[in-house]
């Protein structure tokens, strides 16, 4: 019998996921993306979409291999334009795997567009002041001072033994403050912990997960909206916070009025 030959044709498009992170380079017309979650594991490939041609490439099946980040979900994705690099921090881990040190690592990369080569910048954000690992987290931008803000999102850390084989209850959840990286000299700074007040007579900031933060170039502000506490309670305060000065104003308490 004729033997038959099987091509493996690459894909031409991502697979369906959810969790996966786009980032925008809008000088040269391309969207990245990155990981996510296809409904049965955690995803390491690597797209370029062409706005212009409106063809996806696939940068890398396995960004792993590549000395890039591992397969992973609810991570968070910025795009320096200037510089052309893209920073990747944070993932999803499951309940069963934060039993160890090493799993519960917050490794964060960073990706040249123009080398197209990976670089982990640390194993461990945490060791340098940094977050412990997070997932459904917020991060922005500041391209003039080069500065990245992470806000929120829900740490995972080490589980102590308590003796029992019981789950921690869900308002044992930790949640991570607002940090900033100064890309420059790689340096970690935590700004405001979970309920601090950064400024005098302004009310709490609280943390919060699936939460939306966007940076203003004009005004230099980070502008948050909403959010999850609890399983029960979201969030629809509204609030700035001025990077150069630390100031916050309440542009809604998430009252009626």
């Amino acid at each position: 019998e004729d033997s038959v030959v099987v091509r493996v044709v690459p894909a031409s498009q991502p697979s369906p996921r959810g969790g996966h992170q786009l980032c925008i380079d809008s000088g040269q017309q391309n969207i990245y993306m990155f990981g996510g979650w296809d409904g049965t594991r955690d995803l390491a490939d690597f797209w370029q979409y062409n706005i212009t041609s409106g063809k996806w490439s696939l940068l890398s099946s396995d960004t792993a291999a590549e000395g890039g980040p591992g397969p992973r979900s609810c991570h968070k994705m910025v795009l320096d334009p200037k510089y052309r690099q893209i920073f990747v921090l944070g993932r999803y881990l499951e309940r069963g795997l934060r039993d160890t040190q090493a799993n519960t690592r917050s490794d964060f990369y960073v990706y040249d567009i123009g080398t197209a080569k990976w670089t982990m910048i640390t194993d461990d954000t945490s060791a340098m002041g940094g977050p412990n690992l997070i997932f459904d987290h917020q991060m922005c931008l500041d391209p003039e001072r080069r500065a990245i803000y992470v806000f929120g999102g829900q740490t995972l850390f080490m589980q102590t033994p308590s003796g029992t084989l019981q789950e921690r209850p869900t308002a044992d959840k930790k949640f991570s403050g607002l940090f900033v990286y100064h890309i420059p000299d790689n340096t970690w700074r935590l700004l405001c912990d979970d309920g601090d007040s950064p400024s005098s007579g302004v009310p709490q900031i609280r943390s919060r997960t699936g939460h939306s933060m966007l940076f203003n170039t004009a005004d230099r502000n980070l502008y948050v909206f909403g959010g999850q506490r609890r399983r029960d309670e979201y969030l629809n305060d509204f609030f700035r916070y001025n990077v150069d000065t630390g100031s916050v104003m309440f542009l809604s308490d998430g009252g009626s009025g």
